[in-house]
């Protein structure tokens, strides 16, 4: 399964052949797609921030195309450890990211992105670039 990140969604959104090329990948492998709470609410924040009706209804649509992965109690423990062993390696990726990288982990996904310094940071999580 797929975990679409923040910044694969934007691109995708905005037509970027790269992007493109990656989803009709995933097709092709009969990939199950996802995303967690934590990448909804960043394209919900720049829908909102745009002001156009139109970007948010974008963002709404895709809980009809994409399975949204809950955050759920393994969820946060999983987080958790994340946080705690990028803490101990004396690194910090962004809250958001290892939010997301948390999610991922605990339902068995990997991570769709472009931003590897982040996300390749994180413990035992598979990322596929893009």
């Amino acid at each position: 399964m797929a975990c679409l990140e923040t910044d694969f969604l934007v691109d995708l959104l905005r037509d970027k052949e790269n992007a493109i090329s990656k989803i009709r990948g995933l097709k092709t492998r009969n990939e199950k797609l996802t995303v967690t709470p934590v990448s909804l609410t960043e394209l919900f924040f720049g829908a909102f921030k745009s002001g156009m009706e139109e970007d948010i209804q974008i963002v709404e649509n895709l809980r009809h195309l994409l399975e949204i992965l809950p955050y759920d109690f393994e969820s946060a423990k999983e987080t958790g450890r994340q946080f705690y062993n990028l803490s101990k390696k004396g690194r910090k990726i962004g809250d958001l990211d290892t939010l997301t990288a948390g999610i991922a982990l605990r339902h068995g996904e990997f991570v769709v992105t472009r931003n590897l310094k982040h996300f390749k940071e994180i413990d035992g999580l598979k990322v596929e670039e893009y």
